[in-house]
């Protein structure tokens, strides 16, 4: 499964104008690029591998909230003729990390390829304050992440809520 971060999940929604495999053009916001490069995750489907790029994810933000995430088959990427590299990502998870590459080379036919194949072939899932709250919680009593990396305004509002309590010095497992 090929993973990315959307920033808009409405962009994703039908309006009665749209055909059926047709995507919004604001849907590409989402896909926006650097350098002619997307980042995206490659997981292997399971369930608490994506539990863990939420959780990876959110903590980079200043604040909680609902995430939202494009899934789609990684044979989508060979279809769109997509070429891939290795990059380390850039989240507090470093296991999350390993699993970070960028889509490169890309030109706005392959981005418009990519959206209309994950509204055909993929899915946007909407993970909810609660669900990322319990992916939070789960990576930190894992180890996955340590409270000493999240951003400082969200610490607060993760100790209010009772799923941080303190900076224990610790080993995170990847």
């Amino acid at each position: 499964m090929v993973c990315r971060k959307l920033s808009q999940k409405r962009y994703w929604d039908g309006l009665p104008w749209l055909g059926a495999q047709e995507v919004q053009a604001d849907a590409v916001k989402c896909l926006m690029t650097r350098q002619n490069r997307l980042s995206v995750f490659v997981l292997d489907g399971a369930d608490d591998q994506t539990e863990r790029v939420v959780a990876a994810l959110a903590v980079t933000r200043d604040n909680l909230a609902p995430l939202d995430l494009a899934m789609a088959p990684e044979g989508v990427l060979a279809q769109c003729d997509i070429r891939r590299d290795r990059v380390q990502g850039q989240t507090p998870d470093p296991g999350v990390n390993d699993w970070h590459e960028d889509l490169v080379d890309l030109t706005a036919g392959k981005i418009a390829r990519l959206a209309a194949a994950i509204k055909d072939e993929g899915e946007i899932r909407r993970y909810n304050l609660k669900k990322v709250e319990a992916a939070i919680r789960q990576s930190l009593d894992e180890d996955f992440i340590g409270a000493e990396q999240i951003n400082g305004k969200l610490v607060q509002s993760l100790r209010k809520r009772g799923i941080v309590r303190s900076f224990p010095a610790r080993t995170r497992r990847s």
